[in-house]
């Protein structure tokens, strides 16, 4: 049992230590930096490990059998409010499996719910660990090798990477590759040889390899404390808005970086995306204009905050959305907004005070009461999906004398 605990915490402090300024989280709040999540994901590992989480629910493999690992499902990018309508349309099968297995149902606070969720959010950044030996064939598949040396054997164009610091984090390692990423596609060009790319995963090896070769001063583990407001007045400053948006505030000429799909989930995919896509982003800037620009280790650890940021709080809710998901999902059968008396409270005493948390609560310590009521009046419990939950908040904040 010791040994178990042991490994939560373990798994917890990683998780905390893998996402950008949450390595230093007491000193970055000593100091006023903004704050990456909305709650306190340390706090919200300790919650979800005390409150008996783990006994259902996996971490990276470690934990309970009977439910989804919560470190690897469901795939893709999902806001707090997006993570709350998953949880909301789970929550029948869960407490169905509760029951079974005789567990006891964990009292949870608004407070609670909120830091476990900024937890949840965490731990879909942590990387896989790198494999060191495929990281080493990669550098010689690649061609690196071609304008690096590593140990005194390869090229003498560029550095030899084994007398390097090893990057002590994704982050340190997407600024080197950025700063470094035009002078590179330069001499590539000059000497014929392809610009390599790297898949899935791969980027990851080979940062392994290099901190394992590396004869230089070991960087800290640590990730830099980071402010994603920072990070806000980079974007603009550094020259990205003028080809990319965020969420439609910016440039056309380069994804919306606020609304890409394939943005990546972790931090050393994001790295193997700046690698990949260089050329193409050179090429572009040198036909606008725009000087390539270089990034503080802080700087990059300011941006990807704020691009991490921006996929954690959700797009305003359209209130005229919320209204049809309200009707539709049949909440207008025990509540109402106008001192009506249904089976339900008053939603309209509420207005204003509904969040992610609150609807995570309210699901939460009082769901299953719902759950029977609804039973009783052969309503089916109501599914979210992409937006609808965002949008049903905006509508219950909004809606008075409905």
């Amino acid at each position: 049992m010791d040994a178990m605990m042991s490994k939560w915490r373990w798994l917890i402090l990683v998780a905390v230590g893998l996402v950008v300024g949450l390595a230093l989280w007491g000193r970055a709040r000593r100091e006023g930096w903004t704050s990456l999540l909305q709650g306190d994901p340390q706090r919200g590992g300790k919650v979800f490990f005390d409150r008996g989480c783990a006994s259902c629910h996996a971490i990276s493999g470690t934990g309970g059998k009977t439910a989804p690992d919560l470190s690897r499902a469901p795939e893709g990018h999902l806001s707090f409010t997006q993570l709350v309508g998953v949880m909301w349309n789970h929550a029948p099968s869960m407490w169905d499996k509760m029951r079974e297995s005789g567990a006891a149902f964990p009292a949870l606070t608004e407070r609670d719910l909120e830091d476990v969720f900024a937890y949840l959010y965490v731990l879909r950044y942590m990387d896989r660990a790198g494999d060191p030996g495929k990281g080493g064939q990669l550098l010689r598949a690649k061609g690196c090798v071609q304008c690096h040396a590593v140990q005194g054997e390869g090229g003498t164009v560029g550095p030899d990477l084994s007398r390097l610091s090893a990057p002590g984090d994704p982050i340190s390692w997407a600024q080197r590759i950025w700063n470094h990423a035009a002078a590179m596609e330069k001499v590539a060009q000059q000497k014929g040889v392809s610009w390599p790319e790297f898949e899935e995963g791969e980027m990851g090896d080979l940062l392994a390899y290099l901190r394992g070769v590396s004869a230089g001063p070991a960087e800290g583990p640590d990730l830099l404390p980071a402010n994603p407001d920072a990070g806000r007045d980079l974007f603009s400053s550094k020259g990205c808005v003028q080809c990319h948006a965020v969420r439609g505030q910016g440039g056309t000429a380069a994804p919306d970086l606020g609304r890409i799909e394939g943005f990546p989930r972790t931090f050393i995919s994001m790295v193997g995306l700046l690698w990949n896509h260089a050329p193409r982003m050179s090429k572009a800037m040198r036909e606008r204009g725009v000087e390539w620009p270089l990034f503080s280790e802080r700087e990059m650890a300011d941006l990807v905050a704020y691009l991490s940021s921006v996929r954690y709080f959700d797009e305003p809710g359209r209130v005229a959305e919320g209204q049809k998901v309200f009707s539709e999902k049949r909440c207008d059968l025990c509540h109402a907004f106008n001192g009506e008396k249904r089976e339900g409270p008053d939603l309209g005493r509420l207005r204003g005070r509904f969040s992610s948390a609150r609807m995570a609560y309210t699901m939460w310590a009082h769901g299953p009461q719902m759950l029977q009521k609804m039973k009783a009046r052969n309503i089916a419990w109501s599914l979210f999906k992409g937006r609808e939950m965002a949008d049903l908040i905006a509508y219950l904040n909004a809606a008075e004398g409905r």
